[in-house]
């Protein structure tokens, strides 16, 4: 659900009107600035997926009447800016209305206030409405319609396959790993308070669900919708249709203590179903007519405590962000799931779980046994903590279109009838076990805690297995492969294989083997799968059983068994978790009342919501600022936690409710004093402050439970984490930046349109930079501008050829998928090269105000369709041009000639990312750094007729090495890669020089931000120009910047043996040591 944002060209001058200094700006203003800044809008660049013909809009001094609140079954509308005002919003008030006696959900204000509004036009395209909002001066900014994506005791039934109540595994913390919750059901039977509401911000509800009727909110008692509503359809009707919603609810508060199926985590709670996904797809806009619908209902004292958001957007939508914001501040609790991109979101764009906000908690999902899960996404600084997200079982939709989804793993031993068990195994004993594969390495297996666990360790490439000698008998079950499901799930960062195997003998004679294939990623690693028939067709007939082989008759005519098996790599270490194994006959569970496991940080938010509204139940005088902090210090501290998510552990609903751990909410440095408020400080403790790997305890002047002020004469520039332990040795932190350096980087005339691609190339005697691209969505407009650096100002120059820029071809056949160009100054003129879907090689070249293009159409080898031209810059000789695809082939290409030659391939290159990496040249070397994956933290260097490779960057303490969309050029010997999104080292900080003679790395200057991202670079003399910036939040920017190199490039040095493990520099940078080294003099 991409979605991207429109920066504010004049947020310099605001920023500058502010009265508080620089290092006093906490989140929350960085949250309201993002919200407020009024932008110029992209007129010619839409980014991301969204739909066609629809924007969303921020008005303010409408024309009178032309916002009228919109119910739900009505709408009344006019046009602006030649656009119909299909619905708005208004956040800054809300109300309820009458109409025919009946209550409806709408945003009232008052008509010429600040509003919200979808608009959408029958004749535009979504590039052309936004030009025409960017005319109009009562819009302060416009963004498409972005689309979104859904991101995984009492005596219920099945309430002990719930492992986040009933774990018999002991967590590194001490006690169950659970969220430990059999306290907190009892005092919320014992309070005899009135129910509350969870809103389920999803793909809708089955309302009628057996394990969920009783406890949905009945909005008709009051006068609104029953249950809830379908912001996307514009209906009442929030029916979930995919199972997903509905598996969530259960999580929060499915019923309790009625004898079936499973329980929820609230008491006491009511859900509110609010469905943002039509029948495919969702959009911002449906979240934002979402939490309106919400805020009337706040509004009108329905006691809504908090909202459950398992939908992930990789760009920020501001206006959703805006909505979200105005309920938050009414008083309720956004959970959030964290993604399941298995990322760190200290580095990783998206939204709304990277939206700074004092009103939401982010949540990564946790195993059995404490850990984070693997496919989770994580953060120090921007997770708040874990939740059991692994293998969790909850109720699923009956209206579930999708007949496999049916199916994916479905299995619960307690829920399914005896009848229809076929084939069962447990792991509480090891018996029957058999392992193979030992001759590649070594391999253990263990059921201590009732699960197998499988250790393995492979010195040479190669399979490794366990078969089951448990045989059964499937020939007398059924003759219809449909009616036989297989279902499993295991904990595991790596696939498996799960087969049913049948042989003549235990030596494997006439072995045949039926595979049961995995789930698709989105239910974690689980299967389920129909089991080949087993009895023959036409048996009979001797004919045919002499035509098959001898291993399937085996199939047909012997008992089967279950195998494990995996595939290493030489070097691999793997451990595998897997509880249970099951066939059964039909459909696992009834119809009536379906239940799944599922895996995501999508499971793990709801628990969380769910607890917020037992907490709420159980003390309902507790403010939303305090239920939010009891959230967050509710987390028992976990080892491996504690550089992962910022509580440093997994939620505890006792501890959250009895003694959770210090919050701090905010940090301000001014006049030499540290200012913490927050929560839970308790009256002493020490406070710790650690920047650059440096810690020092502060000297305390104050402490509050709230409040505490220490000494600190000069705040540290960058990221600090501030950490509070109090008398008990309970801590919590905070990681935010107390002071900012002063910008290195010098604005310039911004560009003539949005961008979030693209390529420059200079031609330094005339003193012009050339701008081609505008890449987005893989679409590219048709301009062609430069820049004059003397006079520092834009001009557009004639459009680039059609066939340059074109996404169809002669034939109206698509061809966008190789949609990608290469700028470059060849022969003193510009050139522009793309690759034409495979077929040819097209290459345009500018003199004298017009296009002269080439098409060459002569290969020994075609490129292939998809491969982008991603760079280029003139060969050594002068008389060819180098050109790198995005698959990593090299060419070279003549355009006087018409000739283009694949060349002998670069070895480093092969399988490497190239998405993101920093690629530069000069004189003729092509230098390749970053990217992301193990060969990304090696800078490639290749000049057409050979390649070499230097030292690699220290590589991150875990994770593969990521760094992308840095701004890189080569100036007086070094690499320079700066800014961007990387998971580096902080002795890196947030850029890096190598000297490509020394092969050694130098981290820059300390103090910039890390949050801009680069689509677009080139030195200048002795400048860095950047352009396609983006921010942290996914905000297209129409800077255009340039950072002075003669101040920031290190003096090159001797470097002895060189190397990043031969020299002083390494050792610094390893461990995590700020390097002084000699800078340049003007």
């Amino acid at each position: 659900m991409p979605y991207t944002t429109p920066r504010a060209g004049c947020a310099a001058e605001r920023m500058s009107e502010m009265k508080l200094n620089l290092w006093k700006i906490t989140a929350a203003v960085l949250a309201a600035l993002l919200l407020a800044v009024p932008v110029r809008l992209s007129a010619d660049v839409v980014k991301g997926e969204y739909a066609e013909g629809r924007i969303l809009v921020k008005i303010v001094s409408a024309p009178q009447g032309a916002l009228k609140g919109r119910s739900l079954s009505s709408a009344s509308s006019t046009e602006i800016a030649g656009m119909k005002i299909e619905k708005s919003w208004d956040f800054a008030a809300s109300k309820t209305s009458a109409e025919n006696g009946r209550r409806t959900l709408s945003a009232g204000g008052t008509e010429g206030g600040e509003r919200i509004a979808l608009l959408s036009s029958g004749t535009m395209s979504t590039a052309q409405m936004l030009a025409a909002a960017e005319k109009e001066p009562s819009i302060t900014y416009a963004e498409p319609d972005y689309k979104i994506y859904p991101a995984s005791l009492p005596n219920d039934s099945a309430v002990t396959e719930q492992w986040a109540y009933s774990n018999k595994i002991k967590s590194p913390a001490g006690g169950a790993a659970t969220v430990n919750i059999q306290s907190a059901w009892g005092r919320a039977e014992t309070s005899h308070n009135a129910e509350v509401a969870v809103a389920v911000v999803d793909m809708g509800v089955d309302y009628e669900h057996p394990d969920l009727k009783d406890n949905m909110w009945d909005g008709s008692e009051y006068g609104y919708p029953k249950h809830g509503w379908d912001s996307a359809l514009d209906t009442n009707d929030p029916m979930d249709r995919d199972g997903h919603g509905t598996h969530v609810a259960g999580i929060a508060a499915a019923s309790s203590n009625n004898g079936i199926g499973i329980a929820g985590a609230a008491r006491g709670t009511k859900i509110i179903a609010v469905k943002v996904f039509g029948r495919s797809d969702g959009f911002s806009s449906s979240v934002v007519d979402a939490y309106s619908k919400l805020l009337a209902l706040k509004a009108s004292g329905v006691k809504l405590v908090a909202t459950n958001n398992s939908w992930t957007a990789p760009i920020l939508s501001k206006t959703a962000a805006e909505a979200m914001e105005a309920l938050g501040r009414a008083g309720v609790v956004n959970v959030v799931a964290a993604a399941n991109d298995h990322a760190d979101n200290d580095t990783t764009m998206g939204f709304p779980f990277n939206f700074p906000s004092d009103y939401s908690v982010v949540v990564a999902a946790s195993t059995p046994w404490d850990e984070i899960a693997e496919f989770s996404n994580y953060g120090k600084r921007s997770v708040h903590l874990a939740a059991p997200g692994a293998w969790i079982l909850s109720t699923y939709s009956r209206k579930a279109e999708k007949e496999e989804s049916i199916l994916k793993n479905s299995f619960a031993k307690p829920l399914i009838s005896d009848d229809k068990l076929v084939y069962y195994r447990d792991f509480v004993s090891a018996e029957g076990l058999t392992l193979s594969g030992s001759e590649n390495g070594t391999q253990s297996i263990s059921t201590d805690d009732g699960y197998l666990e499988w250790k393995i360790s492979a010195q040479r490439a190669g399979t490794f297995a366990i078969t089951i000698d448990k045989e059964f008998d499937l020939r007398a079950v059924s003759a219809d492969s449909y009616a036989l499901h297989l279902s499993t799930a295991s904990v595991s960062d790596k696939a498996l294989n799960i087969s049913l195997c049948a042989s003549d003998d235990k030596n494997g004679t006439n072995r045949d083997t039926h595979k049961i294939p995995q789930n698709a990623s989105d239910v974690g690693n689980s299967w389920s799968g129909s089991v080949r028939p087993i009895s023959a067709p036409n048996e009979e007939e001797e004919e045919w059983w002499d035509e098959i082989t001898p291993a399937r008759q085996v199939w047909y005519s012997q008992e089967v068994h279950v195998e494990l098996s995996i595939e290493m790599a030489a070097g691999e270490e793997r451990t595998i978790k897997i509880k249970e194994i099951a066939i059964t006959k039909g459909k696992p569970y009834d119809s009536d009342a379906p239940y799944r496991h599922m895996d995501g940080t999508s499971m793990a938010a709801p628990t969380v919501a769910g607890c917020a509204a037992l907490l709420a139940v159980t003390y309902p005088r507790m403010t939303p600022a305090e239920l939010r902090a009891r959230l967050i210090g509710g987390a028992v501290k976990i080892p491996s936690m504690k550089d992962k998510l910022l509580s440093g552990g997994r939620f505890d609903v006792e501890k959250a409710a009895v003694s959770p751990s210090p919050v701090v909410n905010t940090a301000l440095a001014a006049g030499g004093v540290l200012t913490l408020e927050g929560w839970f400080f308790g009256k002493a403790g020490t406070l710790a402050l650690n920047a650059g790997g440096t810690e020092q305890q502060l000297k305390i002047l104050s402490w509050e439970d709230g409040r505490i002020t220490a000494a600190l004469p000069e705040p540290p520039v960058g990221w600090s984490e501030i950490t509070v332990r109090r008398a008990d040795g309970d801590w919590g932190r905070k990681i935010t930046e107390l002071s900012h350096a002063v910008a290195q980087w010098e604005s310039l005339a911004a560009l003539p349109v949005y961008m979030h691609k693209a390529r420059l190339a200079a031609d330094e005697e005339k003193g012009l930079i050339y701008l081609a691209g505008c890449f987005s969505q893989e679409k590219m407009t048709s301009l062609f501008a430069c820049y004059d650096i003397a006079e520092d100002r834009w001009r557009e120059l004639a459009s680039l050829p059609k066939e340059i820029y074109a996404d169809l071809d002669g034939y109206g056949n698509s061809i966008s998928a190789s949609l990608g160009a290469a700028l470059i100054l060849y022969k003193g003129a510009p050139v522009v090269i793309r690759n034409y879907d495979g077929v040819a090689i097209i290459a345009a070249t500018y003199r004298d105000g017009a296009w002269k293009s080439v098409k060459i159409e002569s290969f020994t080898e075609k490129p292939t369709w998809y491969d982008k031209a991603v760079f280029a810059t003139p060969a050594k000789d002068g008389k060819s041009i180098l050109l790198l695809l995005s698959s990593g082939t090299l060419w070279r290409v003549d355009p006087d000639g018409g000739k283009a030659e694949k060349m002998a391939a670069v070895p480093e290159l092969s399988g490497r990312d190239l998405d993101g990496a920093a690629i530069t040249a000069s004189n003729g070397v092509i230098a390749i750094a970053g990217g992301a994956g193990d060969a990304a933290a090696v800078p490639l260097f290749c000049d057409g007729e050979r390649s070499w490779t230097g030292t690699p960057c220290p590589l991150p303490e875990s994770g593969k090495f990521t760094w992308k969309y840095a701004a890189c050029g080569i100036y007086n010997g070094f690499l320079l890669l700066l800014e961007g999104t990387w998971n580096t080292p902080p002795a890196i900080g947030s850029g890096a020089y190598y000297d490509m003679d020394g092969k050694r790395w130098l981290p820059a200057p300390t103090g910039r931000t890390a949050s801009r991202n680069c689509g677009a670079s080139v030195v200048v003399g002795d400048h860095l120009y950047r352009a396609a910036i983006t921010d942290f939040f996914g905000g297209v920017e129409d800077a255009f910047e340039r950072l002075d190199l003669r101040d920031d490039a290190p003096e090159r040095r001797p470097t002895g043996r060189g190397g990043c493990a031969g020299g002083i520099a390494a050792a610094a940078l390893l461990a995590g040591v700020p390097l002084i080294f000699v800078r340049k003099k003007r």
